[in-house]
């Protein structure tokens, strides 16, 4: 015989006798799972026989099953007081006593069943109780037994396994109960109170991955139970899955008009440290109405405005906020010098960029090295060309492959006319990336700075050989690059043959300098004191003009216009 696992198995097997009794209406009702009228049918057969025993029990198993666990004691005892060798009623008494956390009369009640009915000691419900009621008084090992002595007499029955799993997660040995769970799961896995067994026995043994599948399920079977909602998104937090926590809170926290202030504070920091900013702007504003201070929703808010809205000044209003209650992070501080770039606000950026380097100590060697770039620029900026230098000392020293900071360092060398040290940088950038042609012009420069024109010349060459067929991606430092090729003709003191030949040779370049940057005023001056060297009056006056109107004060181009159009 099979035993089924609710109290509504006795009744089914016992009214299975006849087919026309008086307990039928109550049977149809078990059936539809309508307790409150079974318990209504039940108390009309007892209205008329009072001293019916079965409908004493059958009362008993439908206020059982209604979770009325009190009534159904009342209910079993009575059945017992009229027939004592009524063995279902001592089964469903002990059941109701169980769900009371009365395991002592639990207990007691077995035990008054098996003296009275010495021959049912093997009745497996009775058995199933039995392991229960041990389990419950602490007799773990006794329990153990019985819950496998009543699965050999039933073993298509969930219950044997499930509790063979409780009593090795009393024990603490997670693997075993995990085992029983998943056995006990395998014969029906609609138990959802087993199958929060299992996760929780997953979670105390830490395999987080599998606790999160399990508890996963109970969504599954019951896609609006809350309970089974907000313990995945515990687990999820615990476990630092952020993404998975504030996925599983969303729709929880959207539907509820005021949810707990511990849950909106744990999607806040799971929306936060799974970098959901997008996601968490709307929720995080939405908090800061009744809660302006929590460091959460406003680090939301500042990361979402600087990286998606791209809004600045909402920003920093959020960064300045959290400054004044919470100490700023390196990361922080990095995107509030970001948005107080992007206004335009470089003190404030720098500011913010150095407090970052005061925090500064596991950062990966890339984000080392762009901050002290950023800060080198901006001291570049401010023409603080020393204080420049040092923080992009540091940030070639951080990362030595970034090529943009050695022409940077370079840069502010020249400029504290350094120049050994800026073409040392210079040749660097170029070993990393020969291919990279404003350095080969920047070198150029430096040796114009120098007055070396007949070096700085080969230098503007290279840059010329090594833009090659990349004129558009390249036409400023073309322009550059012809125009002091151009002037290192001019002012050569070569003596050649052809005394012509460095004005034609400087004109050349310069026409070419001219046709990739054709505003650049002293391209057309020097252009214009080429040709006034060739005599060719007319090309000279042209270019003289043209200077002038791009830069009015110009005093080489008006002194060359003048000597040629004398007023």
């Amino acid at each position: 015989m099979k035993y089924k696992y609710t109290i509504i198995c006795f009744f089914v097997c016992w009214s299975g006798v006849s087919a026309q009794t008086k307990y039928d209406k109550g049977q149809s009702f078990f059936d539809q799972k309508k307790y409150a009228e079974a318990v209504s049918a039940f108390r009309e057969v007892i209205s008329v026989s009072p001293k019916d025993d079965q409908a004493w029990y059958l009362l008993g198993a439908a206020f059982e099953l209604l979770g009325q666990h009190d009534s159904s004691v009342a209910a079993e005892k009575k059945a017992l007081d009229l027939n004592e060798d009524l063995l279902d009623a001592y089964v469903a008494l002990a059941q109701a006593q169980l769900a009371l956390n009365n395991g002592t009369d639990a207990m007691q009640t077995i035990n008054t069943c098996m003296k009275i009915l010495k021959k049912q000691k093997e009745y497996p419900p009775l058995i199933l109780q039995l392991a229960k009621a041990q389990f419950a008084t602490g007799q773990i090992d006794l329990a153990l037994v019985s819950f496998a002595k009543y699965g050999e007499q039933v073993p298509g029955d969930y219950r044997a396994y499930e509790g063979e799993g409780d009593v090795y997660a009393k024990q603490g040995v997670a693997p075993m109960a995990i085992t029983q769970y998943e056995k006990s799961l395998e014969l029906d896995s609609t138990q959802i109170s087993i199958i929060y067994k299992l996760g929780n026995t997953y979670m105390s043994d830490r395999q987080y991955t599998e606790a999160a599948r399990v508890f996963n399920k109970v969504l599954i079977l019951q896609p609006d139970n809350d309970n089974a909602r907000l313990d995945l998104a515990g687990l999820y937090f615990r476990a630092k899955l952020w993404w998975q926590c504030a996925h599983t809170l969303k729709d929880y926290i959207e539907k509820q008009n005021d949810a707990p202030r511990n849950l909106q504070t744990m999607y806040l920091e799971a929306l936060y440290r799974g970098r959901l900013f997008k996601d968490g702007l709307a929720p995080a504003e939405k908090f800061l109405k009744t809660e302006p201070n929590n460091v959460f929703a406003l680090r939301i808010v500042a990361r979402a405005y600087i990286s998606e809205q791209k809004d600045y000044h909402k920003s920093i209003d959020a960064f300045v906020k959290l400054s004044k209650i919470d100490t700023l992070q390196f990361d922080e501080c990095r995107l509030l010098g970001d948005a107080y770039r992007q206004i335009k606000n470089d003190t404030l950026a720098l500011a913010a960029y150095l407090q970052a380097v005061k925090l500064d100590s596991t950062q990966s060697i890339l984000t080392q090295a762009n901050l002290y770039g950023d800060i080198g620029t901006i001291y570049m900026n401010q023409r603080n060309w020393e204080q420049a230098a040092n923080y992009l000392e540091l940030r070639v020293k951080t990362d030595s492959s970034v090529v943009a900071g050695y022409i940077n360092l370079a840069a502010c060398y020249q400029q504290m006319e350094k120049y050994g040290k800026a073409i040392e940088n210079l040749e660097r950038a170029i070993s990393i990336k020969p291919e990279y042609a404003p350095a080969y012009v920047n070198m150029g420069f430096c040796y114009v700075a120098m007055k070396e024109f007949a070096e700085s010349r080969k230098w503007f060459e290279k840059a010329v050989k090594v833009i090659d067929t990349m004129e558009t991606k390249y036409r400023i430092q073309l322009a550059d690059a012809n125009k002091m090729i151009g002037l290192s003709y001019l002012v050569e003191k070569k003596d050649y043959d052809n005394p012509n030949k460095k004005w034609e040779e400087g004109a050349a370049y310069l026409e070419r300098a001219l046709k990739y940057k054709e505003d650049d005023a002293n391209s057309h001056v020097w252009l214009g004191q080429a040709y006034q060297n060739l005599q060719k009056k007319e090309d000279a006056i042209k270019n003289y003009k043209r200077a002038l109107k791009l830069d009015p004060k110009n005093k080489d181009a008006k002194t060359g216009l003048d000597t040629l159009e004398p007023q």
